[in-house]
Parts: structure tokens; C-alpha cells; sequence
């Protein structure tokens, strides 16, 4: 029997098990009368679902932001279907913008704990995204060409 036979749907199910179901669900309610046709979408992407009522159970903020910029469930979608392998040119990018908020360290040390960030940005699954990227995300005022 499925959650849909015995009058439980899928996001009651995702949402039961989150540290605050309330505010998931109302999160739910308020971007369903919103973004209907969003919400739709968002319904038939199980794993993204589970992701934003994740954000939204966890911090007010990101759920209001969602909310009211429904256009970053296309970029979070698009973030979780990226492969974990980060392309040379990216990597280059990332150490030259971490060289220079550490210019006043060796490099030598420099080197090591961009190392050591890239290894838990890794390990962590790909989750813990870089700043910027060549799509349009939420932290960015523009995308890059």
C-alpha cells in the first residue's frame, strides 16, 4: 500500500520525519496558493521536494526566499543533477578567488587549506557549493559569460 492509498501523500510522508513538520508544511501550503504550477513541478520531483521542505523545516529564511523567488528551485534542480567532478577551469577559478582573500599567507599554507576545503566540499557529497558558478544562482547578482 502506498502513501496515496491510505490518504497520506508523499510530502506528508517527506515532512513528518523533518526537525520542524510545521513550518515545512505551511512552507508547502503558501508556495502551493503562490506558485500553483511551481508546485506542481515540484511535486514530481520527489528528491528536490524533499530538499526544499529540508530548507524550508530548517530555516524561515531560505523558505521565505524560496517563496518569493520560486525561479531557484530550477537552479537547486539543476545543482543536484551536477556531477561531483569539478572541471580544471572551475577548480583554477575557485583557488585564484581563495588566493586572494589569503594574500597575506604562504602560499605554501594557501595551497594547503584549499586542499583541504576542496577534499570536504568532496567528501560532503558536493554539497557545500562554491560562491559562484556559470548559472545564475540566489548568492550571485549576476551570472558570469
Amino acid at each position: 500500500m502506498t502513501g496515496n492509498e491510505t490518504g497520506t501523500s508523499e510530502s506528508d510522508l517527506l515532512i513528518r520525519d523533518l526537525p520542524d513538520p510545521d513550518a515545512a508544511a505551511r512552507f508547502l501550503h503558501g508556495f502551493t496558493e503562490i506558485h500553483p504550477g511551481q508546485a506542481k513541478k515540484l511535486q514530481k520531483n520527489p528528491g528536490l521536494l524533499s530538499d526544499v521542505l529540508t530548507l524550508a523545516a530548517f530555516s524561515p529564511l531560505l523558505a521565505l526566499t524560496l517563496e518569493q523567488n520560486p525561479e531557484y528551485l530550477s537552479w537547486l534542480s539543476l545543482k543536484r543533477s551536477e556531477s561531483g567532478v569539478t572541471p580544471k577551469e572551475e577548480l583554477l577559478e575557485s583557488l585564484a578567488r581563495f588566493s586572494l582573500t589569503h594574500s597575506q599567507v604562504d602560499l605554501q599554507i594557501v595551497l594547503a587549506r584549499f586542499r583541504r576545503r576542496s577534499s570536504s566540499d568532496r567528501s560532503s557529497g558536493g554539497q557545500a557549493q562554491q560562491r559562484c558558478s556559470r548559472q545564475p544562482c540566489p548568492g550571485c547578482a549576476t551570472a558570469r559569460s
